[in-house]
């Protein structure tokens, strides 16, 4: 089957969970991927969590152990001086090297913690993927791109100021709401797709536009840069159906007049000479 329809068709399951999915996802730098060795390598990463974890009842102390775990143990860190490599968003990639960027390394944090019966969520703060645990006193946020530490209020705050966003009680609410595993997922493409523009990839970049816009057909920016990209490609009718369905679709006045000069001229181009 076509990557893009399996991934598209598991996302559309109610049990569909992102780890799995972030796996699909390799599969377009390494068709063979074999899934179910990286579930195993979890599995057993999980047997040696949960012996560390003894008779401690406490989430937060729980959690603790979990860091000790993953960053001590297991060597996992941030890419910090290599942030766009490819490899920091293909999941098998960062198990393998342990290490990676803030959406994948959560990932992989969230899905051992399951594995112990600690259940972290994803959030969808912007710049920066952090994951939250809900406790009676309040919420946890950690990040583990920083080794999982716990961030507070003023923490977060920063790091939408270094977003150029700014911070208010609302956009923080926004900011930490849980993402569904589809809204992951095409975090995960979207980073991609910037990491392969920076290098000129344009065949891997149309590829992650294609898985893009199989899971989420209305993303009106990645139909447009689609659509740019295959004029460049010279693939003038796939080009001109996605610029027209962008120029009557898209709800943004930004790129209108452009877009408008490059369907005339691809309509030009295509028009028979008699």
């Amino acid at each position: 089957m076509e990557l893009a329809k399996e991934l598209t068709q598991y996302l559309n399951q109610s049990s569909a969970d992102v780890f799995e999915a972030a796996l699909l996802v390799a599969r377009h730098a390494n068709p063979s991927l074999d899934i179910h060795n990286y579930k195993t390598i979890l599995d057993q990463w999980g047997d040696e969590l949960y012996d560390r974890l003894g008779s401690i009842e406490t989430q937060r102390d729980q959690i603790a152990v979990l860091n000790r775990f993953v960053y001590k143990e297991l060597h996992f860190s941030g890419n910090h001086q290599n942030y766009y490599d490819p490899r920091n968003s293909l999941i098998n990639e960062v198990i393998e090297r342990r290490t990676g960027i803030p959406l994948t390394l959560s990932i992989v944090y969230m899905e051992l913690a399951r594995r112990v019966g600690i259940e972290l969520e994803g959030t969808s703060f912007p710049g920066h993927f952090l994951v939250k645990l809900p406790l009676a006193e309040g919420l946890v946020v950690l990040d583990p791109f920083n080794k999982g530490i716990s961030l507070g209020e003023d923490d977060l705050k920063q790091i939408l100021i270094n977003t150029k966003l700014t911070p208010n009680e609302t956009l923080l609410k926004s900011a930490l709401r849980s993402p569904t595993p589809a809204e992951t997922i095409v975090r995960m493409l979207r980073n991609l797709k910037i990491v392969y523009q920076k290098q000129g990839e344009k065949s891997a970049e149309l590829e992650i536009l294609n898985l893009m816009l199989e899971i989420d057909p209305d993303l009106m920016e990645e139909l447009r840069e689609r659509g740019l990209l295959l004029r460049e490609l010279e693939c003038a009718h796939s080009a001109l159906d996605d610029l027209i369905r962008y120029l009557a679709n898209s709800e943004s006045e930004a790129h209108v007049d452009s877009i408008r000069t490059a369907i005339l001229e691809l309509q030009r181009n295509l028009t028979p000479l008699h």
